[in-house]
């Protein structure tokens, strides 16, 4: 299988990354890309990482980005609130 997207290259990365969003799913067919051996040695450097496939040119999967989007947005916005908000700074 092709080694362009594998962990093994981008080490790193994938280690530090909370999720991976795989597009052009719908090209899969047609490339020599295993996308269950790059999840197997994704999982080996993080554990418990999210997958999100999807197609942006088919719209399948897209919901799921954006599901995850706002959900690390609402934590965000919790957290900076439980600190008592944002604060602006004057210029002085």
């Amino acid at each position: 299988s092709s080694d362009v997207c594998s962990s093994d290259l981008y080490p790193l990365m994938f280690s530090k990354s909370d999720v991976i969003v795989i597009n052009k799913l719908d090209l899969l067919p047609f490339v020599d890309f295993d996308l269950d051996e790059l999840k197997k040695a994704v999982r080996k450097l993080r554990p418990g990482i999210t997958f999100i496939e999807m197609s942006a040119r088919t719209g399948a999967g897209v919901d799921k980005w954006v599901e995850w989007l706002e959900g690390k947005l609402k934590a965000r916005r919790g957290k900076a609130k439980s600190r008592g908000g944002l604060r602006r700074v004057s210029p002085s």
